[in-house]
């Protein structure tokens, strides 16, 4: 998220902190770094939220199927740069033939994913929550989170709770050419792996004409609300963002030969380092652990060098809605908009094999 607004302050609702006037982002730490590289701008708001009726622009849209493509694999260096990997090992998808990727990289196993490790390796937890070792090891891969069936009805749910997130090279006055465009492409790709995609595009950052994300959060958990009980069949949640950067940090890997924006998979405890958060109270903590950690494992042995550590906040911005809810950052506004479409190819093979039960 852009670096205009830190995660610093207090909602009393939906665990969206605010900013320094321009809202509150579920955005990494300026003292974060992915092995020495990954540094984001810091967080320095202290706003805070009420509840309130959504006032936003809405819109939805249910993809057209659309052909998918997988990636390689890069080998990751230490400035986040890989090269190209190959594929074989067919699996079926629920219409056509799936052909799973190398794993070139790091097959973990539960028993090697121990606390000290990924709180070490695969984790930036921020200084302003806490983490308890019950809750962060190897025995999260043994939880159960595939789709059940294959139907019409949809199935997996992207939106956007900041849509007017842009790269180094969008037209700003098109949304098309941001994060809602970027989530476009990824709701094709896993239309053509055979799910039902919705695509919510409401602008919950975007309020009587003004940009104003001190209230995103809490707008698009009204909206989201609204949505699952419209369709009961939602059992994946995805909220798209870009994240915000030191203007000087490019987070780009090469995948399948082309330039691929990073991403990094978001999560939040309800919790800040004096406890629990009693009005944010998420009984899908351990699933949302759950989900993000078995992606990132997944993207180390099929996409090394695709994925940021996974970062950790106090609050829990609407994943407490479902077990199988994700927040990603994808890419950030020093990465154009072609990297960050393509890193949704990769994504959606990773969310491809999770879901489906793949190996």
């Amino acid at each position: 998220d852009d670096g205009n607004g830190g995660v610093d302050g207090n909602d009393t609702n939906e665990g969206e902190a605010g900013g320094n006037g321009n809202g509150g982002e579920a955005e990494s730490d300026g003292n974060s770094a992915d092995s020495g590289n990954d540094g984001s701008n810091g967080d320095n708001g202290n706003g805070s939220e009420e509840n309130e009726d959504d006032g936003t622009v809405s819109g939805t849209e249910k993809t057209e199927g659309g052909d998918s493509e997988e990636g390689g694999d890069g080998d990751s260096g230490e400035d986040g740069e890989g090269g190209e990997g190959g594929e074989d090992a067919e699996g079926e998808t629920g219409a056509d033939t799936f052909l799973m990727p190398t794993a070139t990289g790091t097959v973990y196993t539960a028993e090697t994913l121990t606390y000290s490790f990924l709180s070490s390796n695969f984790y930036n937890i921020s200084s302003s929550t806490v983490v308890y070792e019950s809750e962060l090891n190897g025995s999260l891969l043994e939880v159960p989170l595939t789709l059940s069936e294959i139907t019409e009805e949809p199935q997996i749910l992207i939106y956007h709770t900041h849509s007017h997130e842009f790269f180094a090279d969008s037209d700003t006055s098109n949304l098309e050419t941001g994060i809602v465009g970027v989530g476009n492409y990824l709701a094709e790709l896993l239309e053509g792996y055979g799910y039902s995609v919705l695509h919510l595009t409401d602008q919950f950052d975007y309020v009587d004409g003004v940009l104003d994300r001190s209230k995103a959060y809490t707008y698009a958990g009204v909206r989201l609300k609204e949505v699952l009980a419209e369709y009961p069949t939602i059992e994946v949640m995805i909220d798209l963002h870009r994240d915000g950067v030191d203007d000087g940090l490019h987070l780009v890997t090469e995948i399948n030969g082309k330039s691929t924006a990073m991403i990094m998979f978001f999560n939040g405890m309800s919790r800040t380092t004096s406890g629990n958060i009693s009005y944010l109270p998420n009984t899908n903590l351990e699933a949302n652990l759950a989900f993000s950690l078995q992606l990132k494992v997944k993207a180390e042995a099929y996409y090394p060098g695709f994925t940021r550590k996974n970062y950790v906040k106090p609050y829990r911005y609407n994943l407490h809605l479902l077990e199988k809810a994700l927040l990603i950052e994808a890419g950030a506004q020093t990465n154009t908009f072609e990297e960050v479409k393509n890193a949704m190819e990769p994504l959606a093979v990773l969310l491809h094999i999770q879901l489906s039960g793949l190996e």
